[in-house]
């Protein structure tokens, strides 16, 4: 049927809601929600007055005979959750809860409606109060909430309560919102959460196709992921620390249901709680990076007691009280190996166990966190290292709140054997408690079979150490040549999951392989035609510095299980080329085996798999003050006869913000927290979160709280990485420059390696326009000293800085020279904004030459910014190749340019110029005009793209999507016929599915060099 047909019809029928609220002496509140009719759709994160709310309908189906409800009453000053899930098997049964009416409430309703192709039962929803309100307050309070079936859109079939609705809908889920506000003003909040259903008893033809949603051949429906389904690990007071710093090292996991707080000081305590209520009432993955959305893990927190310990058969105990991160301050001894959206992945080295008579044991234990967003597993390995064995009986216990495990030793436990210990899993969703048993087996009612190259079964078992199902290959036997090499081709695995219970289910899944290349990788599932992908999200873990354990690649994800279904998907592994063009990759990156002073968080950075093109030290766990660590460039060499496809050099080190304090101290990143939107093939994004200050701890020592977005691109000519950022300033700050130059203030910086032999002989600014002006850096340029201060960059923007001549000194791999381009500046100090960027030129160092920093500064005359003030910047750094024979990439357009104007400053305004793009969008809204991110029109048949510009090949993001299936079309201009060509551009697109929203986004990478102007349709 036709889909716009569809999108109206969505849009037409709409539910009604009535609210009665009175308050009485700011007390009680007596409150009357009633909700009718069933199918509605509504704007995400809208406020809408109560006289005109438009509610969708709920997002869980169950089976015909059952009906759920959730009421959800919480205090939003102590988000506090007042009342259980309730279970109602008999639809005229009512359910009360008691409700503290005293305060402003939160109450979120989930009830039964219905999904695509699902059966469903409708229902009304009432919630009313029950009783009266004395003066006094004595009597008693209640919500109650009634079900019976509700009145129908457009139906096709019914058979008593049984129905069958077209078109099919999206579901949603509701938040009411009701309480006292400033004004009286009363309002309704919307959220959308994830999708379950059983199967339809059998489906009329020509049914319009629900691809917001997996379909399986029996007819299942289930998301691709749900929103809570996300971590994040952290250390809160920072993991590089001042050594006057005393704040106590805390290592915090948090995911949608549950935080978890760790004392590396002493390892007796922690903090634990699960966050309650109905689903949408809990922030997002991107919600929590913010400093305002970090209450519930500061304050909210409950303390339990941590007991790990060795017992001896006598009666005679040692407990773990502490770590070797602890005990020597220094967080490196609580190694990362994993981080992304789903699992962080953290060894906590060498813990100290000592018994009640204080004496301490011999031994060496290690204890590995894995926290997966429903569960987390703490693994207890044990190596007796003192002079006598233990006894046979001797046990490795360990509990926290509920949950327990204990590992009884048969035998004696000799000195430097073989390490023992157990794991205790700790399931935080009451659903999930005993489908695995501990000690490991198997999910209960799941079956997951994979298979590649010659390995025709793959082994796959449960490890409770990783608290998921696990399978390795070491060494697949590929058909095509690995390494550091032109590689066009994938890994390609059947991946089958099995579900034979009546309840759907997200399968945790890890698959440890040895890459073709594994500096640049990403993992991604598609569907069994080995060509569509899902929008499942890959989580892309690796680590190439462990001898032991050699370069591998782990790549987690929750598969989606519906009911009684079986699936296979496509794991593939994309290498130097995804279609045509070269991949783009953004991975946590582990730094175990590298250097045993680091271990934290590592970002790396790649198009194709030639070596790294950008990396950053997010915790300055290996740097400082070095946000920015190696950048390096795409496709170059140092002559024709030079090996092609390996790692170049480019110039190091780069950051973020440089300021002190009042006191003169250096502000240092805390709390820092990254979230993995996307990690490739087409356009990567991974947003980070986190605050500026001397000390850690809350309060006086947040000076500055910052959001920032990174992003590379797919393109064959030269690599830009895109840094997006937004400053808040809490507390005043100084911008301050020392004329020794120990203490530089910028909002961002180029340049950061004292050791390397850089020279960069000419720097050229300019904007839109054209070169403003080409100094000549003096060749015995004093280190330590600005070359220029404070220079305006006049003129429209975008702006640009460059250094073209950059080179390394016995540097043998193919270099190239960097440069800025400034896409926006936005600078709000002591009220008033400046947009006109202000850059001043650092020399770093002179080892044969000046090697010259690009600091990109507050406005001029402003080095105090303080509460209130902010800044947002906008730019992307780019590295040029000096000349056409050190190109080796397939872009004609970029070659021909490079032949007549080498190492010039004119290949960096071609590149601010042709990417300043002029995007007109019929069918959505232009976010962003580069990268290109489209916010598509709801219920739009097609999006269509007039593009004005274009260098490289420029990535189009159009989100909003009902499904993944779309795609894009080469349009002639309005001015000709309008009409598309029929064969779509490109099949090699990348698909993210978006479970806040029920919607997707899907990514292309077009060239446009040599296009004045081009047209482009998106469309199914």
């Amino acid at each position: 049927k036709n889909k716009r047909n569809v999108s109206e019809k969505r849009r037409e029928t709409r539910e009604d809601i009535s609210f009665s609220t009175q308050v009485r002496e700011n007390r009680s509140t007596l409150l009357s929600i009633t909700t009718r009719t069933v199918i509605a759709m509504a704007d995400e994160d809208e406020i809408l007055p109560i006289e005109s709310a438009t509610l969708g309908p709920g997002v869980t189906a169950g089976d015909p005979a059952v009906f759920y409800a959730d009421a959800t009453v919480r205090s939003t000053s102590g988000n506090k959750r007042l009342a259980p899930r309730a279970f109602l098997e008999d639809p005229s049964e009512s359910t009360y809860v008691d409700v503290d009416l005293g305060k402003v409430c939160d109450v979120s309703v989930v009830t039964v409606w219905h999904v695509p192709g699902c059966q469903y039962y409708s229902q009304t929803v009432e919630i009313s109060t029950d009783g009266t309100f004395g003066e006094s307050g004595e009597d008693d309070h209640a919500v109650s909430w009634t079900t019976g079936v509700g009145e129908l859109g457009p139906v096709e079939t019914a058979e008593g309560n049984a129905i069958k609705i077209d078109p099919p809908v999206r579901g949603r889920f509701v938040r009411h919102r009701c309480g006292k506000r400033e004004g009286g003003a009363t309002g309704v909040h919307f959220r959308g959460l994830e999708v379950r259903g059983t199967p339809a008893a059998e489906e009329e033809e020509g049914e319009v196709e629900p691809s917001s949603l997996l379909r399986e051949e029996e007819g299942t429906i289930m998301a691709p992921w749900s929103a809570n389904n996300y971590g994040h690990a952290y250390w809160p007071n920072g993991w590089r620390k001042r050594k006057e710093d005393k704040t106590q090292d805390f290592l915090c996991f948090e995911t949608g249901y549950y935080g978890l707080e760790l004392n590396m000081d002493n390892m007796r305590k922690a903090r634990f709680a699960t966050f309650g209520g109905s689903d949408v009432a809990r922030p997002s993955y991107l919600d929590v990076l913010d400093m305002d959305q970090r209450s519930r893990m500061d304050d909210g927190l409950q303390e339990q007691e941590l007991i790990i310990e060795i017992q001896q058969p006598d009666g005679k105990s040692y407990r773990a009280m502490r770590c070797l991160a602890g005990s020597k301050n220094n967080r490196c001894h609580a190694r990362l190996w994993d981080a992304g959206r789903f699992v962080q992945n953290y060894e906590i080295l060498e813990l100290s166990f000592r018994s009640d008579d204080r004496s301490w044991l011999a031994c060496k234990a290690d204890l590995t966190v894995v926290s997966w967003p429903r569960s987390f597993s703490l693994t207890l390995k044990v190596t007796n290292t003192g002079p006598e064995a233990w006894v046979e009986g001797t046990a490795v216990h360990m509990e926290l709140g509920q949950w327990s495990t204990t590992y009884v030793n048969k035998g004696e436990w000799r000195p430097k054997t073989r390490e023992r210990g157990t794991s205790l899993e700790c399931h935080v969703e009451a659903e999930d408690e005993g489908r695995v048993a501990q000690g490991g087996g198997e999910i209960e009612g799941i079956s997951l079979k994979m298979s590649g190259y010659e390995t025709p079964d793959v082994k796959l078992w449960y490890r409770p150490d990783f608290a998921c199902c696990v399978a390795k290959l070491k060494f697949p036997k590929r058909a095509f040549k690995a390494g550091y090499t032109q590689i066009c081709d994938y890994d390609v695995f059947d991946l089958t999951v099995e579900n034979t219970s009546e309840e759907s289910t997200y399968v945790p899944f890890m698959f440890q392989v040895r890459p073709a290349n594994v500096t640049g990788v990403v993992p991604i599932l598609l569907q069994s035609d080995g060509v569509t992908p899902t929008g499942i999200p890959v989580q892309l873990s690796k680590n190439w510095h462990n001898k032991e354990m050699g370069a591998y690649v782990r790549a987690y994800c929750l598969l989606p299980a519906p009911a009684s279904s079986s699936r296979t998907f496509k794991l593939t592994f994309v290498y130097g080329f995804y279609g045509t063009l070269p991949s783009a990759s953004h991975a946590q990156l582990s730094l175990v085996g590298w250097n045993d002073k680091t271990n934290g968080r590592w970002e790396q950075m790649a198009i194709g798999c030639f070596g790294e093109t950008h990396c950053l030290d997010a915790e300055l766990s290996g740097t400082w003050h070095n946000m920015i660590t190696d950048v390096r460039a795409l496709m170059v060499r140092a002559g024709p006869r030079d090996k092609k496809w390996a790692w170049t050099s480019a110039g190091w080190g780069g950051d973020w913000l440089g300021a002190i304090d009042m006191e003169r101290r250096d502000l240092i990143p805390h709390g820092v927290k990254a979230a993995y939107v996307s990690q490739g093939p087409c356009l990567t994004e991974v947003k980070y979160g986190g605050y500026y200050g001397a000390f850690g701890g809350a309060g006086r020592a947040k000076r500055i709280s910052y959001l920032s977005t990174v992003r590379t691109l797919r393109t064959d000519d030269y690599a830009r990485t895109f840094h997006s950022l937004q400053f808040a300033f809490h507390r005043h700050v100084l911008f301050a420059n020392t004329e020794d130059g120990k203490q530089l203030g910028y909002l961002f910086r180029t340049g950061g390696a004292n050791w390397e032999k850089l020279v960069t002989p000419r720097i050229a600014v300019g904007n839109a326009e054209g070169l403003i002006e080409e100094y000549e850096v003096p060749s015995d340029a004093t280190a330590n000293t600005f070359f220029m201060e404070d220079v305006e960059l006049s003129g429209p923007g975008p702006w640009w800085v460059g250094f073209p001549g950059m080179n390394i000194r016995e540097e043998t791999k193919g270099q190239a020279w960097r440069a800025l381009v400034i896409q926006s500046y936005q600078v709000t100090a002591g009220g008033e904004t400046h947009g006109t960027p202000v850059v001043s030129f650092f020399v770093r160092n002179n080892d044969g030459g000046p090697n010259v920093d690009a600091l990109l500064r507050p406005p001029k005359g402003v080095e105090l910014m303080g509460k209130g003030d902010a800044a947002s910047i906008d730019l992307y750094w780019i590295t040029l190749p000096h000349k056409a024979g050190h190109y080796y990439g397939p872009n004609a357009a970029l070659r021909a340019h490079l032949e007549e104007t080498p190492d010039s400053w004119e290949t960096l305004l071609r590149e601010a110029r042709g990417n300043d793009l002029k995007v007109e969008v019929t069918g959505g809204e232009a976010k962003e005009t580069y990268p290109i991110i489209v916010q598509s029109s709801a219920g739009a048949a097609e999006v269509r793209l007039d593009i004005t510009g274009g260098v490289g090949a420029v990535p189009m993001r159009f989100e909003g999507l009902d499904g993944g299936t779309y795609q894009l079309y080469k349009a002639s201009s309005e001015e000709e016929d309008g009409q598309c060509d029929p064969t779509p551009v490109d099949s090699s697109r990348q698909v993210t599915y978006d479970a806040e929203n029920f919607t997707f986004s899907v990514t292309y990478n077009i060239l446009l060099d040599g296009q004045d102007s081009s047209s482009w349709v998106l469309k199914k």
